[in-house]
């Protein structure tokens, strides 16, 4: 028989829900945008893909959102700047 004291008592969790990191590790941002880490540092050296952020260490780290925003401008679906609306800037009608 285990004795259960009011301040171990169970508590009901917050489903959990996993952390999405906003700065990445090198293998992590290469595989974010689907490329070998060695292709990614090269296209990074190209201007193809963000440099990473300006912060003190060894460590290097890449923005998440600023790649997933290169990556929506890649593949044409640039998302328009905050505060723009995009029915009021181009209408409502289907091309």
């Amino acid at each position: 028989m285990s004795l259960t004291y009011p301040h171990q008592q169970a508590t009901p969790r917050a489903a959990a829900q996993p952390i999405r990191p906003r700065l990445l590790r090198l293998d992590q941002a290469a595989a974010l945008c689907g490329e070998t880490p060695l292709t990614f540092e090269r296209l990074v050296r190209a201007g193809h893909y963000p440099k990473p952020v300006d912060r003190p260490g060894r460590l290097r780290l890449w923005d998440r959102i600023a790649l997933e925003e290169r990556i929506d401008q890649l593949s044409g679906r640039a998302t328009p700047p905050k505060g723009v609306d995009l029915d009021d800037e181009f209408g409502t009608e289907a091309p």
